[in-house]
């Protein structure tokens, strides 16, 4: 008997790529994939009367009256103050128009000011008994101011209101004008936007203690492209962002009402002013020599990368890189 022996032939086969994998019949756009966790820096303020960071003038952007009608503002931030205590002027645009201060127990007050009957005083309510900031001190916090003026501008609703947000989500209802005779802001000629103490040449204690990061001022006035309407509760969510400041806020929700964005993580030590990212130039050129920043915030963004398919690709081995046993 004649036996015959036939030895199994292996085709070895290289290694393959399958590029664009799920979308090979799209078109072959870039696509964003998370990227890194990155801590960036924030500015330190104290009570040294030259802790405060402002305009050298007097820029309108940040004015949101004519003196009979007020427009509709929101600003947004992260902060971190080192105690809740004594109050302490967060920022402002005054000479005459508004600030915004921190009490003790942790209450927010938007101060807006009438020159006829004096100032309407905005306080953030209580939520389940506790102030916005109560027991946050050394802890960020990203914090929503939303001003609406009158609905129809009139004299005599006395409807203004402003709403407070903590951490993406509304803090209490929307507080309703607490001065029935408040009509409008009062229009101050010397008036430079400011933080870190409620005006450029305020010299009093009462100023923050503590940090600030990613500052965004929204003017709501209905011109230059902007909106007429305030940060909604979704806009608010998104720039929250999970707890992350965002990368960009003029890529985020009512980027064309923007006037004013600070990202506040210049080194002070050299830099000549503090940048604003708004595209309008609105930059706060006049730093305290009291500020300092704070390189170890624990403050953070998520970075993105931005790939296009042709860099997105799976690899496929071939026989040649698996183990293989063949058979007689």
């Amino acid at each position: 008997i004649n036996f015959l022996i036939v030895k199994r032939q292996h085709t070895i086969r290289p290694d393959f790529v399958v590029a664009n994998q799920r979308e090979i019949n799209e078109d072959p756009g870039a696509r964003n994939t998370l990227g890194a966790i990155t801590e960036i820096n924030a500015l330190r303020f104290s009570a040294d009367a030259n802790s405060k960071v402002h305009m050298s003038t007097v820029d309108t952007d940040f004015r949101f009256t004519d003196g009979s009608d007020d427009n509709g503002f929101t600003f947004s931030f992260w902060i971190n103050t080192d105690a809740i205590g004594a109050t302490q002027h967060l920022f402002g645009f005054f000479g005459g128009e508004y600030y915004c201060q921190l009490t003790s127990g942790g209450r927010l007050y938007m101060v807006l000011r009438d020159a006829s009957v004096g100032y309407n005083q905005f306080g953030s309510p209580q939520d389940g008994g506790d102030e916005i900031l109560e027991g946050e001190a050394t802890k960020w916090a990203h914090i929503v101011i939303a001003y609406t003026p009158d609905s129809d501008n009139s004299d005599s609703n006395h409807t203004e209101q402003v709403q407070f947000y903590k951490n993406g989500s509304p803090w209490g209802s929307a507080i309703v004008s607490p001065s029935d005779a408040y009509v409008a802001m009062e229009s101050h000629a010397s008036s430079k936007f400011t933080l870190g103490n409620l005006s450029s040449t305020g010299t009093a204690t009462t100023r923050l203690a503590g940090l600030l990061s990613n500052f965004v001022v929204y003017r709501h006035d209905g011109q230059s492209g902007r909106s007429s309407s305030v940060l909604s509760d979704a806009n608010v969510l998104e720039v929250y962002n999970f707890g992350n400041p965002l990368s960009s806020h003029t890529k985020g929700p009512k980027q064309a009402d923007i006037v004013g964005y600070w990202k506040l993580n210049e080194d002070v030590s050299s830099a000549t002013q503090i940048t604003d990212h708004s595209g309008l130039n609105n930059h706060l050129d006049t730093i305290g020599s009291a500020v300092t920043t704070d390189t170890t915030s624990g403050l953070e963004i998520n970075t993105k990368k931005t790939l296009t398919w042709a860099q997105r690709r799976m690899t496929i081995p071939g026989l040649s890189s698996l183990r293989t046993n063949p058979q007689k």
